[in-house]
């Protein structure tokens, strides 16, 4: 569940992934301009208290856009960041396994998130431009 995620668009490529290495739970980000043959130094991105599960996307800008799942009074929000900048909630949903993964897509200049409410028993999704 907290494997790294990936996406590209020509030769740029972003990578994400969740960490508790340096002492505390983080999510990272790097990009590679070389189609993944080397990455540049990892950022750490604006969380308050993440529990990972990240999705990454690629905008037709070039723009790097990563989601993740962040634990905020007893539930998760799904939080987006383009370019490592402030991180946007996008919804609410059950912070147990049982959420699963949010998955994001590029839409233009936009993603479009997708995510497991465990409440209403469906899949929800929404758009984010920026």
């Amino acid at each position: 569940m907290n494997g790294p995620a990936l996406d590209a668009r020509g030769k740029r490529v972003v990578a994400a992934w969740f960490t508790e290495g340096g002492g505390g739970p983080e999510v990272r980000t790097a990009l590679s301009m070389d189609g993944g043959r080397s990455f540049g130094k990892p950022t750490t991105l604006p969380a308050e208290d993440p529990i990972g599960r990240c999705g990454a996307a690629v905008l037709s800008d070039g723009s790097s856009v990563v989601c993740w799942m962040e634990l905020v009074d007893n539930a998760a929000e799904v939080h987006v960041s383009r370019n490592g900048k402030k991180a946007v909630p996008v919804a609410k949903t059950a912070a147990g396994r049982s959420s699963g993964v949010p998955e994001i897509v590029a839409d233009g200049e936009g993603v479009i998130v997708a995510w497991r409410d465990v409440s209403k028993r469906c899949v929800l999704t929404a758009r984010v431009t920026w």
